[in-house]
């Protein structure tokens, strides 16, 4: 009989997670949609070093699920961006991890500044082959991992997320 296997061992993306981390993992399938994690609005000043402050950005927000050979890239209205950008689908696929959902959000740059108007032009293309020669270059910036190998993360700090 085999050892029963503890969240995180052999599953190389949670292998270094803390103990207490690890405790609250939560051995799920993987969901077909998971809304994404929105920051909090608030009137109040405050400074903490405690706190993670993510920069703004200006994009769509896409959820990213990969199974194995499947990978879907999701607007927060679950429609699917694949096609869209396709470099981001195929980035997101080469990934060693097959299992995994994250929350990010898809931008264009004009100079340093993330620009929503370059972006808007590829975000109705509905033809790969169209939206990779538009000349807008997208990146996709990872806010959050929100299930990995198996497990739903959400339980965990952002900070081990």
């Amino acid at each position: 009989m085999s050892k029963p296997r503890l969240p995180g061992e052999g599953a190389e993306p949670l292998r270094d997670l803390p103990e207490e981390a690890r405790a609250r993992l939560k051995r799920r399938p993987q969901p077909e949609w998971m809304p994404p994690m929105l920051a909090t609005l608030t009137e109040r000043r405050f400074s903490d070093p405690g706190w993670i402050f993510e920069r703004k950005l200006d994009g769509e927000r896409c959820l990213a699920f990969r199974r194995g050979p499947r990978t879907r890239l999701l607007s927060r209205n679950q429609l699917s961006a694949n096609d869209s950008y396709p470099e981001v689908v195929a980035a997101l696929a080469g990934q060693r991890a097959e299992d995994f959902v994250v929350d990010g959000e898809v931008v264009a740059f004009e100079g340093a500044q993330t620009s929503f108007a370059r972006l808007q032009r590829r975000m109705k293309v509905r033809d790969p082959e169209i939206a990779l020669r538009s000349g807008v270059r997208v990146f996709y910036y990872v806010f959050d991992v929100l299930f990995v190998d198996g497990y739903l993360t959400t339980d965990l700090e952002l900070r081990d997320r």
